[in-house]
């Protein structure tokens, strides 16, 4: 399953140049998160502190509108949610609620952080790219 994951994250552009054992060791770090259909795995406004990668099942990204949700976007495995939490540090701009029973990589900022100091200490990251 492990090699698997490392697959999914190297499809994605952010990941994609990444060495196996890089990202093995980021996977370590970051649990994998189940949501029951009709669940969020966050909402509107919240705070945010990791990004996710669905594995299984598919979301439906909402946004506050009036006195309902709007539906801006749905995704499917493969896809990922919530990066703008590591980037601006600001409030969730969206909810993201699962379509159906769903499973995702939760990468957290601290995570993220841990993989950078191993890579700035030398240490066995070391380098990244291939």
């Amino acid at each position: 399953m492990h090699a698997a994951r490392i697959q999914l994250l190297q499809r994605m552009p952010i990941f994609g140049g990444i060495r196996d054992d890089i990202l093995g060791f980021l996977l370590e770090l970051s649990p994998v998160v189940r949501i029951p259909k009709d669940g969020f795995f966050f909402r509107e406004d919240d705070e945010g502190q990791s990004m996710f990668v669905l594995e299984e099942g598919r979301v439906a990204v909402l946004k506050r509108w009036q006195s309902g949700d709007c539906l801006l976007r749905t995704l499917e495995r493969g896809d990922c949610f919530g990066e703008m939490a590591l980037l601006d540090l600001g409030p969730r701009s969206a909810s993201v609620r699962a379509v159906e029973d769903c499973a995702a990589i939760e990468l957290s900022a601290a995570s993220l952080y841990q993989l950078y100091k191993k890579g700035s200490s030398g240490g066995r990251v070391g380098k990244l790219m291939g």
